[in-house]
């Protein structure tokens, strides 16, 4: 199999895909650190790198190719212009072409690691480069055979200068919302979600069937918003999977106390289950409040149940049954 660069997040299946590319002239698409990527070796002169972000971004149609002496010659002789961006080795092996202002296209080549990335790809027989939005295309000349190796250079160069200027290693020190800072809000939800998850299922304890099914719900939601996100992130960024998990714990969290939070409002009594408490509460050592008793239900059922430590044994209770605004059924602890 083909080397993969270290800071690569890729699934074995689409390793497999890449290690494959080329025994067939179909298009196949790869996920690389949460972005899709595709190749599409149909003409055997040239290969196809395409990658594109979900993150939003203006950067205007750039098209880099590489600079030839005839390119040279008419701009000494001010008959072609093009932008310098003072970099002098990008300056001499990039050409650049853009209908848009100077200072957007330096603006979107201001990264040391995108200019790098521009020269590599360049350099391993690039014939063309297009940025565009998040989206960059990659037209790769394939001289006697396709190299694999050249290809997946290629595609690190490609997710480089899909990245949006000012993210990245140049801006590790920004306020913005990657890394350690995206971890961060990741692990501080689930902390918040899980706890109104808590809460709102002691408030309307209404069985397994409604917290799972909103945990499935959250839960994909979670998934959809971490896996987005964790786009986003600089390739060599190792907050991604902590990212996404944290997303995914997060929603399944708030899909349950949104659920049960919904189904407790607007109840109706539908019934009443009375009991016999078999503790007397005043003789547990715990100085709390609300302590657990065992108690004897009129159906017939025994159940723990937290009440007030004033109860003894021997004391009815009463536990009212309500019907939620989804339709489930609870109970409210009336004692």
């Amino acid at each position: 199999m083909i080397a993969l660069p270290n800071h690569w997040r890729i699934s074995e299946a689409d390793a497999s895909v890449l290690d494959a590319f080329g025994e067939s002239s179909a298009p196949v698409q790869v996920t690389v650190n949460g972005v899709e990527v595709e190749l599409d070796g149909s003409d055997e002169r040239f290969v196809k790198v395409s990658v594109k972000r979900s993150a939003p971004s203006r950067r205007p149609r750039i098209t880099l190719t590489r600079e030839t002496k005839l390119d040279r010659d008419e701009k000494a002789q001010g008959l072609l212009r093009e932008l310098q961006l003072g970099d002098a080795k990008f300056d001499a092996l990039v050409f650049v072409e853009s209908a848009a202002d100077d200072a957007e296209v330096a603006q979107a080549l201001s990264l040391d690691e995108a200019r790098l990335a521009a020269r590599r790809i360049i350099q391993a027989g690039a014939v063309s480069i297009v940025l565009e939005g998040a989206r960059v295309d990659v037209k790769l000349a394939v001289r006697d055979r396709l190299n694999l190796d050249t290809v997946v250079d290629v595609i690190d160069g490609a997710l480089t200068l899909s990245r949006p200027a000012g993210s990245g290693s140049a801006r590790s020190s920004s306020k913005g919302w990657e890394g350690t800072e995206l971890k961060g809000l990741a692990l501080s939800l689930v902390v918040a979600a899980g706890a109104a998850a808590w809460v709102a299922m002691s408030s309307f304890p209404s069985g397994p069937v409604l917290p799972l099914v909103g945990a499935v719900i959250g839960l994909g939601l979670g998934y959809l918003i971490g896996r987005m996100l964790e786009g986003r992130l600089d390739a060599s960024s190792t907050a991604g999977p902590v990212v996404l998990m944290g997303f995914v714990l997060a929603g399944a969290f708030s899909g349950v106390a949104t659920l049960q939070t919904i189904n407790g409002q607007g109840t109706q009594q539908v019934g009443e289950v009375h009991g016999v408490a078999l503790d007397d509460a005043t003789q547990r050592t715990s100085k709390d409040r609300v302590v657990p008793i065992d108690v004897r239900w009129s159906d017939g059922s025994e159940t723990t149940e937290r009440a007030d430590r004033r109860i003894r044994r021997g004391d009815r209770l009463t536990r009212i049954i309500r019907k939620g605004l989804l339709g489930i059924e609870w109970y409210d602890q009336n004692f």
